[in-house]
């Protein structure tokens, strides 16, 4: 059996979960259901195929510049850009943005932020990996990925080349879009996205299976908030 075989075999078992992508969503869920009462709408910037829906089952509006052929019945996809956001003002009670911001040039960061506070009514959650710390892990699975499969990963070579933003940068294009910062989350201690992508970026199937296994685990280890963080998740209000 290869190894595509493998993850296929084990994705299905855990019904395609990632521990990546469960440490992205999982405080935005929480704090999202702790702080708002239905009926509320959702605008997902750069939502890809899935965004947020396997974690809140409502109907959410997800927008991306393309989307892949994994459909989700409470996801409603638009094509559009961050930077040109195709909605009215005050569209949505709450925006979120997860994982896009380091896709982005600093200009580009600026305008995606601003369009999300115009068409949100309430709330903007941006997730963003932040650091100098957490460039130098995201080079370490750029080479890791390059040397176990013969190629680099397209989103991680984005990351390196737009240079990931730090807090001091987001904090000045929130403050320059007049927007409040009520929190921020530190989320992905460094040391376990390590963990993570050494046990996932793997051709070897037992190692594959730790992911996995640390994948059911994820709503305990996303507690974890001990050492540097790998992203930030930030909550903002008009």
């Amino acid at each position: 059996m290869n190894i595509k075989k493998i993850k296929r075999k084990i994705n299905n078992k855990f019904r395609n979960k990632s521990l990546d992508i469960d440490m992205r969503y999982i405080p935005i869920v929480k704090y999202i259901k702790k702080n708002f009462d239905e009926p509320y709408t959702i605008l997902e910037v750069g939502s890809g195929s899935l965004g947020i829906t396997p974690y809140i089952k409502k109907k959410i509006t997800g927008l991306d510049i393309k989307f892949e052929k994994i459909n989700s019945r409470y996801l409603k996809k638009v094509k559009g850009t961050a930077t040109d956001i195709p909605f009215k003002n005050s569209s949505f009670d709450i925006v979120i943005n997860v994982d896009t911001l380091e896709h982005l040039n600093k200009k580009e960061r600026y305008e995606a932020v601003k369009e999300m506070s115009r068409v949100s009514k309430d709330k903007i959650i941006i997730a963003v990996p932040c650091g100098k710390k957490s460039e130098i892990l995201d080079r370490y699975v750029r080479d890791l990925t390059k040397n176990n499969f013969g190629k680099i990963d397209f989103y991680i070579e984005e990351h390196i080349q737009n240079g990931l933003p730090n807090s001091g940068e987001l904090k000045g294009i929130y403050k320059k879009c007049k927007l409040k910062l009520i929190k921020v989350v530190n989320n992905y201690p460094i040391w376990l996205r390590y963990a993570g992508v050494y046990f996932f970026f793997t051709k070897n199937k037992n190692k594959i299976r730790v992911y996995y296994l640390m994948t059911m685990l994820s709503p305990l280890l996303e507690r974890i908030r001990i050492g540097t963080p790998y992203r930030k998740i930030f909550i903002l209000e008009k």
